[in-house]
C-alpha cells in the first residue's frame, strides 16, 4: 500500500468505530483525528501506536506524530489511553452501585473494567482542545431529583466552583439531597497536586491518573486532596484511597472531618435513614410535652418517645456496622420541644461512625 492508501484505510476503519472518542479524515498521506466533543477534555485523548505487547509497525512503514506532545521526549506517552471521564464515570457507578449493596462499605478496592495499566509507548496526545460547556446550565433541569454522585469530565476552575455550590446548596438543611462529585485529572504529578491544593471541598473528590507514580508520591497527592489509584500484578487499577479536597475548616485549621469519602456517604446514609424511620412511624402525629395524660391509642409523640426511638434506631445502624458507641450515644442524644416554635421538635443526634483500618502498625520485638 502508498502512504496515501494506508491514511485512508485508516481513516476508514476509525470512521466505523462509532466507539472511538475521535472522527478520522485523510489528505495526501496525513491521517487528523478530531475529538467529537469540543472542550479542554478532549486533549487527554491518547493515539498510541502498538500498545499492547507484541504489537509492531510493519516492515518499511515510518509513522510520525506531528505537533506538541504535552512536553514528552520523542513523542513518548506514559499513562493510560482510558479517558478520564470516562474513568470517572466508572468510579461514579462503581461506588453507587455498591453503596446501594452494602451501605457500610459505600466504596471498596474494586478493580476498574476497562482501565488500562499505564504503559509506554510511541503516540502523542491531541490538541488544541478549548473551553467547556457550563455545567450550571444542566442544574436548573436536575430540580430536586437526588443523586448521590456526579461524575463530572471537566476540571477547569468556572465548572469545579459551579458544582461545589450546587452540592453545598443540595447538601443544606433545606433540602437533604446530597452527593458527591468525582472529576478525573491528567497531568504531571505538580500539576495534579496544584489542582487538589486550590479546592476545599467535601463534596469534590478528584482522581489522579497522570501516574503510575511511587507510594510516596501517591501519598503526597492525598494530602493535597488527591484520591489515588494503583495497578496490582494484574494489571488491574485498584482504588487506593477515596479522599475529597476537604483539608480545613473555615478557620483555616487543618481538620480531617471530610476527609474519606466513606465518611460522606455514611452520614447522607444515616441522615436519609433517621427521616425515613421517624416519618414512616410518626406520619401524622401531634406533639406533646413529656408527662402529658393522653389516652390509648392517641397518635401523640412526646421529646422522650422520640428520643427512644433514636435509640432503637441507633441500635439497627450499629447492626449493621455503620456506628459505635452506644453508650456515649445515649449520653449526648438530646430531644425537646423547640421554645420559638411550640410544633417543631428538635433532636440533637450524634452517632459515632465507625472507621475504616487504614494502618496496620506491628512493632516486631524480638530476641536471639
Amino acid at each position: 500500500m502508498s502512504a496515501i492508501d494506508m491514511a485512508t484505510a485508516v481513516a476508514a476503519a476509525v470512521s466505523v468505530d462509532g466507539t472511538l472518542p475521535v472522527t478520522a479524515s485523510a489528505s495526501e498521506g496525513v491521517v487528523t483525528f478530531t475529538a467529537k466533543h469540543a472542550g479542554e477534555w478532549g486533549n487527554d485523548i491518547d493515539v498510541r501506536l502498538n500498545y499492547y505487547t507484541g504489537e509492531e509497525t510493519p516492515e518499511g512503514v515510518q509513522i510520525a506524530f506531528a505537533g506538541a506532545d504535552h512536553g514528552l521526549d520523542l513523542n513518548m506517552v506514559n499513562g493510560s489511553p482510558t479517558l478520564p471521564c470516562e474513568v470517572a464515570a466508572m468510579l461514579g457507578a462503581t461506588s453507587a452501585y455498591y453503596a446501594a449493596i452494602d451501605p457500610a462499605r459505600p466504596l471498596q478496592t474494586l478493580p476498574l473494567t476497562g482501565y488500562m495499566p499505564p504503559k509506554e509507548s510511541q503516540g502523542m496526545k491531541l490538541q488544541n482542545g478549548s473551553g467547556n460547556p457550563e455545567v450550571q446550565n444542566v442544574f436548573a433541569a436536575l430540580d430536586d431529583t437526588h443523586y448521590h454522585i456526579f461524575s463530572l469530565p471537566y476540571t477547569d476552575a468556572a465548572n469545579l466552583m459551579a458544582i461545589k455550590e450546587e452540592l453545598a446548596n443540595r447538601w443544606g438543611p433545606l433540602k437533604m439531597i446530597g452527593g458527591v462529585a468525582m472529576a478525573c485529572f491528567y497531568g504531571t504529578h505538580s500539576k495534579t497536586g496544584e489542582l487538589g491544593d486550590s479546592h476545599n471541598s467535601p463534596h469534590l473528590l478528584i482522581n489522579g491518573t497522570g501516574g503510575p507514580w511511587t507510594r510516596e508520591e501517591r501519598n503526597l497527592l492525598l494530602w493535597d486532596g488527591i484520591a489515588t489509584a494503583y495497578e496490582d500484578a494484574d494489571g488491574v487499577m485498584r482504588i487506593e484511597r477515596m479522599v475529597t479536597t476537604y483539608k480545613e475548616n473555615s478557620l483555616g485549621a487543618p481538620d480531617r472531618a471530610y476527609l474519606d469519602v466513606e465518611t460522606i456517604f455514611t452520614l447522607e446514609y444515616l441522615r436519609y435513614d433517621i427521616r425515613a424511620y421517624f416519618t414512616r412511624k410518626y406520619p401524622r402525629h401531634k406533639l406533646a410535652n413529656d408527662g402529658t395524660m393522653y389516652g390509648q391509642g392517641q397518635a401523640i409523640i412526646t421529646p422522650k418517645v422520640a428520643k427512644a426511638e433514636c435509640v432503637a434506631w441507633f441500635a439497627m445502624m450499629e447492626e449493621k456496622g455503620l456506628v459505635e458507641g452506644m453508650a456515649q450515644f445515649k449520653k449526648d442524644l438530646i430531644a425537646e420541644r423547640n421554645m420559638d416554635d411550640e410544633c417543631r421538635l428538635d433532636i440533637y443526634l450524634p452517632p459515632d461512625l465507625v472507621n475504616q483500618l487504614r494502618i496496620l502498625a506491628i512493632q516486631l520485638g524480638f530476641r536471639l
